[in-house]
């Protein structure tokens, strides 16, 4: 038996970003069911970051968050984001959900553009266009690729630095 001041359940990415906040003002154990940090979800969850999930307190979320993620980091491991555009297609029946994410693009001020299904099909040329494919797209230039494992490893880092323990 250990007493702790501190039990983080789950060594992902919440769980580590999370731990490793804390223990820079008290002691924290994680603990963690997997042989790594971040065996399931975290590698393969939403890893990339831009505004077409979510409501509006997700994508404030994202967008507080994009200057950290394309920060240069100065430890040696990559940065948690790299650009990547992303491409939102619509049918001629989704136009009013692409309608409604542009808004959301132009109230968070996103460097982004609609085009036309045939724009959208010499981005991707397996898009079918047509009113039942690909009609129109919105594409984000300023979404992330997330690099997960780059995220773990910050956190675990900092855990640990913090005195934490895995």
């Amino acid at each position: 038996m250990r007493e702790v001041e501190t039990v983080v359940i789950g060594g992902g990415i919440a769980g580590l970003s999370l731990a490793a906040r804390i223990a820079v003002r008290m002691e924290v154990l994680v603990l963690e069911a997997e042989s790594a940090p971040g065996y399931h979800a975290s590698g393969r969850s939403v890893a990339f970051a831009h505004f077409g999930l979510g409501e509006r307190v997700v994508r404030t979320l994202t967008a507080l968050s994009l200057p950290e993620l394309r920060r240069d980091p100065q430890d040696g491991l990559p940065p948690s984001g790299q650009t990547h555009p992303a491409l939102h297609i619509a049918t001629a029946a989704q136009e009013s959900s692409l309608d409604a994410l542009e808004v959301a693009h132009q109230d968070f001020g996103c460097d982004y553009r609609r085009i036309a299904g045939d724009e959208a099909r010499e981005l991707v040329p397996s898009l079918k266009v047509g009113p039942d494919h690909c009609q129109a797209a919105i594409v984000d230039h300023g979404a992330l690729k997330l690099d997960t494992d780059a995220m773990l490893q910050r956190h675990l880092r900092a855990l640990r630095a913090a005195g934490g323990e895995m």
